[in-house]
């Protein structure tokens, strides 16, 4: 996967409180230990409220150059919702520090949920005797907590780059619950090479809006999906991301593209198991599969139409055919409830590949070039199949769009 990258932050704090040296870890030391791991830091101090305004005005260069806004104390946090309008585009987060009373804290916490959790996440960090109740306030608008107190200052920053890294979104984006890898087609292939040969677990799934709007949904389906390394598919993700996170994801990624490039690239002689959709449809594809991949050897193949009690003897076959990889071809949910359940006592590795036998045997026709390239193909395969698919691309997606907005209100990006 792609390094994360330093970051570049503004830190604006309020005159230190003994809240902060309660703490042990003044901003000014946080900053000053995040310019030791590589960080560029730029700080502002600001002094008493009047200074609001002015202070907006002269920390706007370096807000504008900046990718995160780091604000600490109850004081400050009436900045938020004027940085919000005034930079968009910035991910800000803030660290309240509860005082002994705790009041202040939890007052600030109510100015803080007005206009910038509509598109920004903040993280609040709190600590102090009044800290657990402003704590429960913040998580009714999608706020989380930090342990602060008595933690060693690497660490201390350690967690908050952490943290950072969530705000942007960097290594993976939670979308309705989702945790999608930010990654691309080489980052996937080289992971799922690496637990071929070590025999690791992998189970792979490719979020669409579709599975999207199950794992917001259905919490059996959110329980499966923990398990899973998940990579985005198709423009409805790419817009939730856009939405949430203020950028696409960084290459586009469906089972059925995939897949074909993943057995063209892998550096292994794989032995694969086909597992779904009809037998004759099945067959085909296993035909067409050793005319192109030749160096993979298919070791078995099962229709999806089997029942519960038949599912132990179809994860025994597979398990006594030592099958390096599992591609489960059932639709989702399905598919990947089954993975969820049966990887690796079936095999170690298992990728849900959706439509991807229909489409390799023939059975169905890819869009045009242009219409994928357009990220239009949902739209193609809508007229080509009309009763099965339109709900799956009207209601649905009307009501994924739903869910996307309510997290984008609530602030929640994790």
């Amino acid at each position: 996967m792609p390094p994360v990258a330093r970051h570049r932050i503004v830190h604006v704090c309020h005159q230190p409180s003994p809240a902060h040296q309660a703490l042990g870890s003044e901003p000014r030391d946080i900053a000053a230990e995040q310019e030791r791991q590589g960080h560029a830091v730029t700080f502002f101090n600001v002094e008493g409220a009047q200074a609001h305004q002015d202070s907006l005005r002269s920390i706007d260069a370096a807000l504008e150059a900046a990718d995160i806004v780091h604000v600490h104390g109850p004081e400050t946090s009436t900045l938020f919702p004027q940085m919000a309008r005034r930079h968009r585009g910035k991910r800000l987060v803030a660290s309240i520090y509860a005082d002994d009373r705790g009041g202040r804290a939890a007052s600030a916490t109510r100015r803080l949920r007005a206009r910038w959790t509509t598109r920004h996440y903040g993280h609040i960090a709190l600590a102090g005797d009044g800290a657990r109740s402003a704590y429960h306030d913040c998580r009714r608008h999608g706020l989380t907590e930090l342990q602060v107190r008595s933690v060693p200052l690497p660490t201390l920053v350690e967690n908050l780059v952490a943290v950072y890294d969530s705000v942007q979104g960097q290594r993976a984006r939670t979308i309705l619950g989702a945790r999608i890898a930010v990654t691309d087609e080489a980052g996937v292939t080289a992971a799922l090479d690496d637990s071929v040969e070590s025999r690791g677990t992998c189970r792979l799934a490719f979020v669409n809006a579709n599975l999207g709007y199950a794992c917001a949904t259905v919490r059996r389906v959110a329980d499966a999906l923990a398990g899973f390394t998940l990579i985005n598919d198709g423009v409805g993700i790419d817009m939730a991301s856009r939405l949430l996170y203020g950028r696409a994801f960084v290459q586009n990624l469906s089972g059925t593209d995939f897949v074909p490039s993943y057995l063209s690239r892998s550096r292994h002689r794989l032995r694969l198991f086909l597992l779904g959709t009809r037998t004759p449809v099945l067959e085909k594809a296993r035909a067409e599969i050793e005319r192109r991949w030749p160096r993979h050897q298919i070791v078995g193949v099962q229709h999806g139409f089997f029942t519960d009690a038949e599912t132990p003897s179809i994860r025994d076959r597979i398990a006594r055919l030592r099958a390096d990889i599992v591609l489960v071809a059932m639709g989702n949910p399905r598919q990947e409830l089954w993975v969820a359940e049966n990887i690796p006592s079936a095999a170690p590795v298992a990728v849900c590949v959706g439509a991807l036998f229909d489409f390799i045997a023939g059975e169905v026709q890819r869009a045009p070039h242009w219409m994928r390239s357009a990220r239009l193909e949902w739209l193609y395969r809508l007229t080509q199949e009309p009763q099965r698919l339109w709900r799956r691309y009207t209601v649905d997606g009307l009501c994924f769009a739903v869910q996307v907005t309510r997290q984008y209100l609530s602030g929640a990006r994790s």
